[in-house]
């Protein structure tokens, strides 16, 4: 029987065979659309591990997004099955990340150190536009005009691995150029030259002042964690030995988009192996649409120059598109400058074979080949552009064509906002690549409503805000009553909180209010009790967790749990809360007017925050960016709005220079911003599998006047021979019934199958915790709400108090461990306050968790630790290098310790440290103590009754599964931190933990994860 490697083998032509064939040496594969990249990829690293002896966690293979290592590692278990899971399949980020975790001691991060989020960001660049002496990036009237581009330079350059300290001689390096050339030019080019210098030194002064900033606060910027690696790897000949030992070969996809301190990455870890390195790289240089402006062949090249003997492979069969599609294709990018002079040591031989490869058509191998695969339609208005794409979908659905083989592709998002609204009207379902920007979304737009109402209420001010609120829909409140207040308090020149105030009687005297009830007046005294309430808490009250409390007892969430797409604003409620608890992070002090302030700065500058909606719909038509559309393909596409200005013929976006050598191999010039679009439209084309039609309006709307536009000059680019032009005309009565069908309101639409869609998603792709399954067996819906919804969870001042222990007690051991002394008590309970403050508990809450905290870390550091022999100390497992999966169910979970028991016998015990009151044995065993069982666990094995039963041999699992583990887990401790309550004494749990209880843990884990993927719990009443 052939295997599926055998067979996913036997069907690559002769040169992907010879990508998968040559196993050891550098190789460069350059992969057009179409090309079969993804399988090539996998079938290479399976052929590496068939024929050779390399284990699969040597195999690194590195992608540009998570997308991408989910579709490479879903293909991979086709030939490897488990062993898939093992190969290290990630982005840059998450590798560098991983690096970070597993070696901190080699990063300046303090412990628990987070990013700057995007707000903190923006604050921080603003903070020193305004303070910093600049004179070329601020004005006095306009002092913020270049924060954004300033902030987009820096970040360009962090991506590309300069320094400040290398920014700054490339600046000076800039600035002898200059004076050496400065003679030779004419006022003008002199005048230009100066001013941009100008803007290079200043952009020098922000970057340092940045990187201080950063330091003295102990934050890092997300730009900055490929950069510590680098620095890291070039710094600990350890480190890097480390890695360059555990990964033999080296695969890197998407290749053209890859950054410069991306490479360095994949650079320094081939090091070892110099010219001779067992690294494959895969891309498009004409689908570099990511990277740095200029830097389309940056990569390509470097390559070259840095590995000169590498194998190098241009596939050239495409089994995406027709063959007029792949020539139309080549016949536009061909207009982009070719190589034409010698880079670094690059021979003209090299550069001439790379240009022939780059620049010839692909081969379609499709059976069928459509002539002029290509249409070109003008239509005389944006409307008539609309008209015209519902018809061609709606024909094609109408013939049978799955919608999911439609795409509609656009340059920005704004382009497709009102055509979703007529898809809509027209029955049309649309699946939309898009973040959405929840600070414009009408739920949050109520809620901010809420909190500016609560703060008008403190000053005494009644603005146009509380009287909408009156209205919100969840207040319930009768309409018509709401109405006769609001007008009896104009009246009466009070504000709706005074009427209220002042009670039913003195309302029922108004002739507005006359017939009021009291029914009716009770309704409208409890709603500005509440909001009195919270204006009276606000200010005693950690922001986070007062308006999680505004949440709950508003009844703001029991009504969005009601609306036909609660999925959706429940994924914008989320969103809102992480914003706020990334505001609140790290202790920073927060309350309300300073909350709305920041959401007013951001919603001026146009920042946003985003929510990715795209699960909420999964079929239809595709709306999406030709940026996101990258790596994907259907049958039709359709690119509209196709005119000059949008495809070509735009100003380039970078308003501030940076100096010459940011780029090894810089070749950017004044056209290349065309030559970026070009290369994003050849991405749009190469999309189709059957037909691309390109569309644009004649005319379209400029503020309240209609204007002439040009279609894009790339449409001239392709050939005749390429394009069919289609005339389409539409009567006078299609117009009308097309007008009057948009200007309908849209239906709500049905939501179950959706949200169904979306669970299923989630499911498929999440992995299983202890507490999810603990969780799941209590209550399938509250498992339901807590890990798939994530509906809103109140912090626990227990779980506060649980987690900063936690991390003292992971202090006190890991020095133990490293310096084979017990840290000074002092140091010890100033990070236990510093981890409690950050988790945002009340004033009076922290203070007393404190000092309890206090006592019982003095109390512990007296007990005899010293006799613990620890193998490791809060380990991740299911996380990075860690793999634990049974069968196809991933397991994740994190240990407080292990200790050995039997160094020499390899024997290990586990612990996980429990605050709060210490349990029997007969209570973990689950023989004691079940009144609040579950059903499902009642029924349960008795070996695994228990919920901290099941917890202790879920760890012996996780230890079972992961290779990297040599221990063997024969005990289980529960360490209660805190002594029992009426003996006083400090308790200990420890429990066997048998192979046969775990094998009954690895059914439960299957039936559950087999519940679970089945969405059968959705119709659980529990």
């Amino acid at each position: 029987m052939v295997s599926p490697f055998q067979e996913a083998y036997q069907k690559l032509n002769p040169l992907q065979k010879k990508v998968v064939d040559t196993i050891d040496g550098p190789m460069m594969v350059i992969a057009g659309p179409g090309t079969g990249k993804t399988q090539v990829l996998t079938v290479r690293i399976a052929n590496i591990l068939k024929q050779t002896d390399t284990s699969p966690g040597s195999i690194l293979a590195l992608t540009f997004t998570e997308s991408g290592a989910h579709t490479m590692r879903q293909r991979l278990i086709q030939y490897l099955g488990t062993d898939a899971y093992k190969v290290r399949i990630e982005t840059f980020h998450a590798f560098c990340d991983d690096v970070i975790r597993n070696f901190p001691e080699y990063f300046p991060l303090p412990l628990h150190s987070q990013p700057l989020s995007d707000i903190e960001k923006f604050q921080a660049f603003e903070q020193l536009l305004q303070t910093l002496p600049l004179t070329s990036l601020k004005t006095i009237n306009s002092p913020f005009h270049y924060l954004k581009p300033v902030m987009k330079a820096i970040s360009d350059l962090k991506r590309e691995g300069i320094s400040v300290a290398r920014y700054q001689q490339l600046v000076k390096e800039e600035e002898e150029l200059f004076q050496s050339e400065k003679s030779e030019l004419k006022k003008t080019a002199l005048t230009k030259r100066e001013k941009e210098l100008a803007k290079m030194k200043e952009i020098g002064i922000l970057f340092q002042q940045y990187q201080e900033l950063l330091t003295q606060q102990k934050r890092y910027d997300y730009d900055d964690m490929i950069c510590f690696v680098v620095e890291a790897f070039q710094q600990s000949a350890e480190l890097l030995a480390e890695y360059q030992e555990k990964f033999l070969y080296i695969l890197v996809d998407e290749y053209q988009d890859t950054n410069a301190a991306q490479n360095k990455v994949v650079d320094l870890l081939a090091s070892y192996w110099g010219e001779a390195a067992s690294v494959c790289v895969v891309g498009d240089p004409h689908q570099s649409i990511y990277r740095f402006q200029g830097a389309s062949l940056e990569n390509t090249l470097g390559f070259l120059h840095r590995y000169p003997n590498a194998t190098v492979v241009t596939l050239r069969n495409g089994y995406r598109s027709p063959q007029s599609v792949y020539d139309a294709a080549a016949a536009v990018i061909q207009h982009n400058p070719p190589l034409e002079k010698e880079v670094g040591q690059l021979s003209s031989q090299v550069l001439e074979s790379l240009n022939e490869g780059l620049n010839k058509p692909l081969l379609s191998q499709q059976n069928e080949q459509v002539k002029k695969a290509v249409e070109l339609v003008a239509l005389p208005t944006e409307q008539h552009e609309q008209m015209f794409l519902v018809q061609q979908v709606q024909h094609l659905l109408k013939t049978g064509v799955d919608a999911q083989e439609v795409a509609v592709l656009y340059r920005n998002n704004a382009d497709s906002v009102d055509l979703q609204d007529v898809f809509a009207k027209h029955g049309i379902s649309v699946a939309v690549e898009l973040k959405r920007d929840i600070l414009q979304a009408d739920v949050i737009q109520h809620l901010f409503l809420l909190l500016r109402s609560i703060l008008q209420i403190r000053s005494g001010v009644d603005g146009p805000e509380l009287a909408s609120l009156l209205f919100a829909p969840w207040w319930q409140l009768e309409k018509l009553t709401v109405m006769k207040v609001l007008r009896a308090a104009g009246k009466t020149n009070n504000t709706v909180y005074e009427r209220i105030a002042q009670g039913y009687v003195e309302l029922i005297k108004l002739q507005e209010t006359k017939d009021l009830t009291p029914l009716d007046f009770q309704t409208l005294e409890d709603f500005f009790e509440r909001l009195r309430t919270w204006t009276i808490d606000e200010p005693n009250t950690p922001f986070g967790y007062w308006f999680e409390g505004v949440l709950e007892t508003s009844g703001f969430l029991e009504w969005l749990t009601q609306q036909p797409n609660r999925v959706e604003l429940l994924e914008y409620v989320n969103a809102l809360l992480q914003f706020v608890r990334q505001l609140t992070a790290g202790g920073s002090r927060l309350d309300l007017n300073e909350f709305l302030h920041v959401v007013d700065t951001m919603q001026e500058h146009q920042l946003a925050v985003p929510v990715d909606t795209t699960v909420l719909q999964t079929t239809g038509v595709t709306f999406s960016t030709t940026h996101k559309a990258k790596g994907r393909e259907w049958e039709y596409v359709f690119i509209m709005q196709c005119v000059d200005g949008k495809w070509g013929g735009s100003k380039a976006s970078r308003s501030l220079p940076l100096p010459a050598g940011v780029l090894e191999f810089d070749l950017s010039a004044p056209e290349s911003t065309a030559d970026d679009d070009r290369r994003l439209f050849y991405v749009a084309l190469t999309r189709a599998k059957k037909k691309v039609t390109i569309s644009y309006p004649e005319t379209v709307m400029s503020g309240q006047h209609t204007k002439q536009v040009l279609e894009s000059i790339f449409i001239h680019e392709i050939p005749d021979s390429e394009k069919k032009v289609v005339h389409q005309e539409f009567s006078e009565s299609e117009t009308t019934q097309f007008l009057e069908k948009i200007v309908t309101p849209t239906p709500l639409v049905d939501w179950n199958e959706k949200e169904k869609a979306w669970l299923q998603q989630l499911v498929q792709e999440m992995s299983l915790s202890v507490s999810a399954l603990n969780t799941y067996l209590r209550s399938p819906q509250e498992f339901l709400a807590r890990y798939l919804l994530k509906m809103p969870q109140r912090l626990d001042a227990r779980l506060a108090y649980g987690t900063a222990m936690h991390a003292a007690l992971e202090k006190i051991y890991r020095e133990w461990l490293e310096q084979h002394k017990l840290p000074l008590e002092g140091e010890v309970q100033a990070y236990f306050s510093q981890i409690l403050e950050k988790q945002g508990l009340p004033s009076t809450e922290f203070e007393l968790r404190k000092t309890k905290g206090f006592q019982t870390l003095h109390d512990y550091l007296q007990r005899p630790i010293e006799q613990s022999q620890p193998v490791f100390l809060e380990k991740f497992f299911g996380y990075g290098s860690s793999t634990t999966i049974l069968e196809d169910v991933r397991l994740t979970g994190r240990i407080d310790r292990a200790d050995w028991l039997d160094q020499n016998l390899k024997t290990v015990r586990v612990f996980d440290y429990k605050t709060g009151r210490s349990k029997t044995l007969n209570e973990i065993d689950g023989k004691v103590g079940t009144s609040e069982y579950s059903e499902r666990e009642l029924q349960l094995p008795e070996a695994i009754r228990g919920p901290l039963k099941r917890q202790l041999l879920f760890y012996k699992l996780l230890c079972q599964l992961d290779a990297s583990f040599v221990g063997d887990v024969q005990s289980g401790v529960f360490e209660f931190i805190d002594p029992d309550t009426s003996t006083g004494k400090y308790v200990t749990r420890e429990l066997p933990l048998l192979d046969d209880d775990v094998e009954l843990l690895k059914e439960l884990i299957l039936e559950v994860m087999k519940e679970i993927r089945s969405l059968s719990f959705l119709t659980s009443n529990s």
